[in-house]
């Protein structure tokens, strides 16, 4: 049967069985040899040989020290030898639990297991909850199956998923629940989204970044229900753990954190410029640019005010399904560059960025190929890229920070660059091209209603 146009039913955009099949049986073979070879390494990750402390240690270090009758927020020099029997903290450079006193809420039903029984049982609940959030992506974009065979795939090879794994870390949680509050988002259930926001940003801060989309929409509702929640997994975390938690919480764990902007590997916007201008924190290890704490703190908040600022510009525009998605995956985006410190281990919080963005660029192979380049960086482990560059001798030059461990920090700023494109730059042009076609319609509200449908998912 001939539809309208003389196209007849046969005819279709999609590839033909034949094409489909192949891209099928690749991806089946990419995922065998993956997980195949790397699956054993994955498998030994998720529970650490006795003696191994990664760093689900904080929480679990802080939650033992709270059912023993210590400060939570005691030393790890002195609560490692207690609790693990070693002769020394083997991780130095952190001193303290870095995590707000919520995470230890967590950890806490955990503490009556040995540290790496309490790291497994941490690890399949955390992993458990990431294969849920694919799946929300997977359901909210409508993905098909060939999509979705290339991410069981890839994910083999996928280093900052295994970091989580290996580190015991708490990125896998949060990307269940800002996954959870993007879907509830562009459902239009905002005050849900908005409580999983504040319940994130109740165990890590930086996530509260996010309550930025319902201000610049005017919309307080989220932001009432988001503190709401935030204030009451405080209250608990208060009535189980004590005031003096808090206390010390704010008092010394807080002051410490400062010193890790300067990091190398702090791939955060305060990264870039403490590297550059004041590496306090690397003190023998990098040569600075020019040494100047002041340009350090003044190009930081710059940078972040800038960043901000285009996050804010791009969510008041965005009206339909499409742009919220796409101003929600730059605000991800924002949230990870303007935090004091980002760490290769945050990029799984990437996905609703990547994946709304993946879905704009089909069709355009430049920006696609560096979407594609981009994913490719940030799936290596930062380690290798030192191997390929070789390490320095002597202290760190500028030129060298500027490079290889620079890496991960410019896909950040690329995935911010095609979303702020699409957000922005795309949909004025868009918008100047259809007022001025002499073949658009001039019926205004047929015009409007075929731009809505097209806002859905693809």
């Amino acid at each position: 049967m001939n539809d309208s146009s003389g196209l007849t039913a046969t005819d279709s955009s999609s590839p033909a069985p034949g094409p489909r099949m192949v891209t099928v049986v690749f991806w089946l073979v990419v995922g065998l040899l993956g997980w195949s070879s790397l699956g054993p390494i994955w498998f030994q990750a998720i529970r650490p040989t006795q003696g191994r402390v990664n760093d689900f240690y904080q929480d679990w270090g802080s939650a033992r020290n709270y059912v023993t009758g210590a400060p939570v927020y005691s030393a790890h020099s002195w609560s490692v030898p207690r609790h693990l029997g070693l002769a020394k903290n083997p991780n130095a450079t952190i001193e303290y639990n870095a995590h707000p006193p919520a995470s230890v809420l967590l950890a806490l039903p955990l503490a009556g297991l040995d540290f790496p029984d309490a790291v497994r049982a941490w690890n399949l609940l955390t992993l458990a909850g990431f294969l849920v959030a694919l799946g929300l992506v997977v359901r909210g974009l409508g993905l098909g199956v060939r999509t979705v065979l290339a991410g069981v795939a890839l994910l083999a090879y996928c280093h900052p998923v295994y970091g989580n794994v290996y580190q015991g870390q708490l990125t896998l949680l949060l990307v269940l629940l800002l996954v959870g509050a993007w879907v509830l988002d562009r459902s239009g259930r905002g005050e849900l989204a908005g409580v999983l926001i504040g319940v994130a940003a109740a165990i890590k801060l930086f996530p509260a970044y996010l309550f930025l989309i319902p201000a610049t929409r005017r919309d307080p509702r989220p932001i009432v229900w988001g503190m709401t929640a935030f204030g009451l997994v405080n209250l608990v975390a208060v009535l189980v753990l004590g005031l003096d938690t808090y206390r010390d919480y704010l008092a010394i764990v807080l002051p410490d954190q400062s010193r890790f902007r300067s990091f190398g590997f702090n791939i955060a916007m305060a990264g870039f410029w403490y590297k550059l201008f004041d590496p306090a924190s690397e003190t023998g290890l990098i040569t600075p640019l020019y040494h100047s704490p002041a340009m350090a703190r003044v190009g930081t908040l710059v940078s972040d005010v800038v960043v901000t600022a285009v996050v804010v510009i791009a969510v008041a525009r965005g009206v339909g399904k499409r742009e919220r998605d796409l101003s929600f995956g730059l605000a991800v985006v924002g949230m990870l560059l303007v935090s004091p410190v980002t760490w290769d281990f945050s990029l799984p919080l990437l996905i609703v960025p990547a994946a709304v963005l993946a879905r704009e660029l089909l069709g355009r192979p430049w920006s696609l190929a560096l979407l594609v380049a981009a994913a490719v960086v940030a799936w290596i482990p930062q380690s290798l890229f030192m191997l390929m560059v070789g390490e320095p001798d002597g202290p760190a030059s500028p030129a060298y920070m500027l490079g290889a461990p620079a890496l991960k920090f410019y896909v950040l700023l690329t995935l911010f660059g095609l979303l702020a494109r699409d957000c922005l730059v795309r949909e004025n042009s868009r918008g100047v091209a259809a007022e001025s076609s002499p073949l658009q319609p001039r019926r205004v509200g047929i015009t409007l209603a075929s731009a809505q449908v097209g806002d859905g998912p693809r």
